[in-house]
């Protein structure tokens, strides 16, 4: 028997574990092939959600699936930028916030 080709598809299911608002009320995943013949894999959110006119329609979200291993493997919390560099001592070693420092860093 032929194997079935998954290239360019994909599937939603109910999203059993949803506990929030915010959580997708479907997710699954699907397949894509680039034009330049690479094979990449998603998982798929979706949210259902009325617009303005009052007509249904579902919110998407992709994420390559080997970025969440690597998100899941080493993960990196950007900073709100509320927070000050401190010396040994606590005191402000400058009136920029993390963010601002690590910006005018940049060598381009």
């Amino acid at each position: 028997m032929a194997e079935y080709d998954n290239t360019n598809s994909g599937a939603l299911f109910e999203n059993e574990k949803r506990a929030k608002e915010s959580h997708p009320h479907l997710r699954g995943s699907c397949t894509i092939k680039t034009p330049d013949g690479e094979v990449l894999e998603f998982w798929v959110s979706a949210w259902q959600k009325t617009s303005k006119k009052g007509d249904d329609f579902f919110s998407l979200s992709f994420q390559l699936k080997d970025e969440q291993k690597s998100q899941e493997e080493a993960p990196v919390k950007k900073s709100s930028g509320l927070f000050k560099k401190r010396d040994e001592t606590g005191d402000s070693k400058s009136s920029k916030t993390v963010d601002e420092e690590l910006d005018d860093q940049i060598p381009f």
